[in-house]
């Protein structure tokens, strides 16, 4: 009774008990990403400034009674099916305790619990009715440009793409639209011979973002694939398969993959991927912000959104053929600094991959094309 008769204070009560929780998770992760939202927070609450991003985390719910509606309307077989799939239940009950758009939290919980039934649960409520009227835009800022120099050339689109497939020569397992058409999966940068090859174009030194870069074994596949047109031509489409090992919240450690797919943009070193990722369409903007002369590392760059999960993020990779930093001269570790101090990243804001050859729990990785 007493909550119906106050209840806007007990609104308020609960909000601050939500922005103190909140406020306790970000300190405990110590990324530079999770200090600096929750500075936002702090603001937001004991000052005058009105932050939208902040108000979607604090707020204590965003499912109401038209959410639910639009959700049972158009989505009933795949909530049905989500509720009798376990894995599906899982990810939910995980979610659920995951405060507002916090992408540390969501992205753990999905990654643990994948099924086809969340996939197709999210895509129906999410990316093709928007029940819960989310938006967001990739952050433009900060906004580096790619490279400009390759091997004292002015880059082409044709050497950065070559940069980004790296050190994988792999043969295709599958025939492309049921013709033997190949795929280019060489980079025509290494023309040594008798080169030691990858299955996979490149490995994760260490990574920015503490939701997405931080799993350990990450290998990147770049390649092409050559399909044919009506007029009898053919035509390449670039794709990219990131490969990496979760551990869940289980304690089993497992492999997830995604396919995304590759489009230039306006100049060289800058590119656009999009992908579905359970169920939810991801749109980013890459760049290639350095690479060594002879593939020995490289510093990626991206920003993107998932409009439908509400979700805006950024992130920077450093790379290399084994997942090993390189010998680190000077000239070196000049270059990778000022790349990352290009997009506005310190080194001190990056951690770590684990990237060790243990395979016994997982298996090996899936890198087959």
């Amino acid at each position: 009774f007493n909550r119906l008769l106050y209840k806007e204070k007990y609104e308020e009560i609960d909000r601050l008990n939500n922005v103190q929780s909140i406020v306790n998770e970000l300190w405990i992760r110590k990324s530079s990403d999770d200090l600096l939202f929750m500075i936002l927070v702090l603001l937001d609450i004991f000052s005058d400034c009105d932050i939208k991003s902040v108000k979607s985390v604090t707020s204590a719910s965003n499912t109401g009674f038209e959410e639910l509606k639009c959700m049972c309307s158009n989505c009933a077989k795949e909530m049905i099916d989500c509720f009798s799939d376990e894995n599906c239940r899982k990810a939910l009950d995980c979610l659920s305790n995951c405060k507002g758009n916090d992408q540390v939290c969501s992205y753990r919980c999905i990654t643990s619990y994948e099924s086809q039934a969340f996939q197709n649960f999210a895509y129906c409520i999410l990316q093709k009715n928007n029940c819960m009227k989310y938006s967001a835009k990739a952050p433009q800022y900060p906004d580096p440009i790619p490279m400009t120099i390759f091997r004292g050339k002015p880059l082409t689109y044709e050497v950065s793409d070559d940069i980004f497939i790296g050190h994988i020569n792999t043969k295709p397992n599958r025939i492309t639209n049921l013709i033997d058409l190949p795929i280019l999966s060489q980079s025509s940068l290494i023309t040594e011979d008798n080169y030691n090859y990858e299955s996979y174009s490149w490995m994760v030194i260490c990574g920015q973002n503490p939701a997405y870069d931080f799993f350990s074994n990450q290998h990147q596949l770049f390649y092409k694939d050559i399909v044919p047109k009506s007029d009898n031509t053919t035509r390449s489409i670039f794709w990219y398969d990131p490969v990496f090992k979760v551990t869940t919240l289980n304690g089993e450690d497992v492999w997830r993959r995604r396919h995304y797919r590759i489009r230039r943009a306006k100049t060289p070193g800058s590119y656009y991927f999009s992908v579905i990722d359970n169920g939810v369409a991801s749109n980013e903007y890459w760049r290639i912000l350095d690479c060594d002369d002879n593939l020995q590392w490289a510093v990626f760059y991206y920003s993107g959104a998932a409009s439908a999960a509400g979700t805006a993020y950024t992130g920077a990779l450093v790379v290399s053929k084994d997942g090993k930093w390189p010998i680190m001269t000077e000239s070196t570790t000049n270059r990778i600094y000022q790349a990352l101090d290009r997009a506005g990243i310190k080194s001190w804001e990056l951690f770590e991959v684990h990237n060790e050859k243990d395979y016994t729990k997982s298996g090996p990785p899936p890198l087959d094309i």
